[in-house]
């Protein structure tokens, strides 16, 4: 992790951390690290207000070498990555995904739709002290026609037939406020929305992923609704409800999508790849059906990268992110749903027996605003810590520990199958953190 780049791309507050100078100054730096590839750049982004004059500074950054840009407009990032690896070109969205909407963000894309590595991210930041030129502004040329690209994709990867069932989703204000509606309503379902509008000042604000007891009220509002979604900002993540209101999280969706791919032959080596946060419960359960769990790091370009690496058809993240190799190169929240929808029609169950099926282990995560991130990993506290919560759980729980990828804060979770005992670790942890390295 670099000085500008975190776990997925470059975040802050527009305008004040986020500038369209230092935006300008990374893109032509990129620009110059991949002259050897396709001179076309494609950029999407989600709906918030900052997201147009964010554009122009991508662009100025990339036609000032020579690039063509094309801006393809209010978009999911997953349809940037597919865009990309169809075009083989390079892309890049402008999105702070799940953060408020004072937030922007930019990532990149290669031209096989995958997210840079942390090699690639390291040269992007080698090159920025080169240039310091000031920010002109250049206006992309549009080509909005490309997102019907992106829903033809998603119609073909499937055959689900939801002809007579009712769904609902919430869109966050965000980025699949008019695919969504349109992908569900395509399949033949009754479709219940909300927050599908184009409202970049109201994204995420009580609704989307970090809030599907929004998505919840809705299911319960209304009736024989199958299931609900909760899609962030950008649209690579999902959360669902079933169709009793009930949240299920990423863990439990990866563990019901997982037991369907493993039925239908499309699980190589009966693996599945997910991260240091998703719950011991979901592994016990893979195992219970011969499945194994393979974690990496936070952040779904890991979770890529060693799919990739073990061939795995299956990944992503108990936030939501999740990966399904055979339709995408990267995180997808109209997949994941898709998926989840077809898996309950092959298990012949409805969401929430398949997601009582999966067992939660207690895990509790505190955030400790810090003074410096990096003093507390230099500090030697964190291996001290995450020793000394083992020895606590005498083997029967852990402690993560780990440092924010985008905010000022050091994460602490602690999982245990005793409640009590889980809570009392992760605060006595945070609260050692904090004495000596919170503000």
């Amino acid at each position: 992790m670099g000085k500008f780049f975190g776990t997925d791309g470059i975040r802050g507050i527009a305008y004040k951390e986020l500038t369209e100078k230092l935006v300008a100054q990374v893109s032509k730096a990129t620009a110059v690290e991949f002259s050897s590839e396709n001179s076309t750049l494609f950029i999407g982004r989600d709906t918030r207000l900052s997201g147009p004059d964010i554009e122009n500074a991508v662009c100025h950054g990339f036609k000032s070498e020579g690039w063509d840009v094309v801006s393809v407009g209010v978009i999911p990032t997953p349809g940037i990555a597919h865009i990309c690896k169809t075009r083989k070109s390079m892309g890049v969205v402008i999105s702070a995904s799940h953060n408020p909407a004072e937030y922007n963000g930019i990532k990149f894309f290669s031209s096989s739709g995958e997210k840079l590595t942390d090699e690639q991210e390291n040269a992007i930041e080698a090159k920025l002290n080169g240039f310091d030129s000031e920010y002109q502004g250049f206006e992309c040329r549009y080509e909005e026609s490309l997102q019907d690209d992106y829903l033809g994709h998603l119609l073909k990867t499937t055959s689900l037939n939801l002809s007579g069932k009712k769904i609902a989703i919430d869109c966050a204000f965000g980025a699949t406020y008019s695919i969504a509606p349109k992908l569900f309503k395509s399949l033949g379902a009754e479709v219940i929305e909300f927050a599908a509008s184009n409202d970049g000042d109201r994204i995420n604000t009580n609704c989307g992923a970090t809030h599907p007891e929004t998505a919840s009220k809705l299911v319960k509002e209304n009736d024989d609704v199958v299931a609900g979604f909760s899609f962030d900002g950008d649209g690579d993540r999902c959360i669902a409800v079933d169709e009793n209101g009930d949240i299920v999280d990423g863990d439990k969706i990866m563990g019901i999508i997982a037991t369907s791919l493993q039925k239908q032959n499309r699980l190589p080596n009966d693996l599945m790849i997910a991260t240091v946060m998703s719950n011991g419960g979901l592994a016990d359960y893979l195992k219970s059906l011969n499945i194994s769990m393979k974690r990496t790091q936070v952040g779904d370009r890991y979770v890529w990268k060693e799919m990739k690496e073990t061939g795995s058809n299956l990944g992503g993240e108990q936030s939501g992110h999740v990966i399904v190799a055979d339709r995408g190169t990267t995180g997808d929240g109209l997949v994941t749903a898709i998926s989840l929808l077809e898996a309950i029609e092959n298990l012949s169950g409805n969401l929430s027996t398949l997601a009582g099926k999966i067992p939660t282990y207690p895990q509790f995560l505190i955030n400790v605003i810090v003074k410096d991130k990096q003093a507390v990993l230099d500090s030697g506290i964190i291996p001290e810590l995450n020793e000394w919560g083992t020895k606590q759980f005498s083997g029967s729980g852990r402690v993560l520990i780990r440092p924010s990828g985008t905010e000022p804060k050091i994460r602490v979770m602690a999982e245990s199958p005793s409640k009590d005992e889980c809570q009392r670790v992760v605060n006595e942890t945070a609260n050692r953190i904090e004495k000596e390295f919170g503000i």
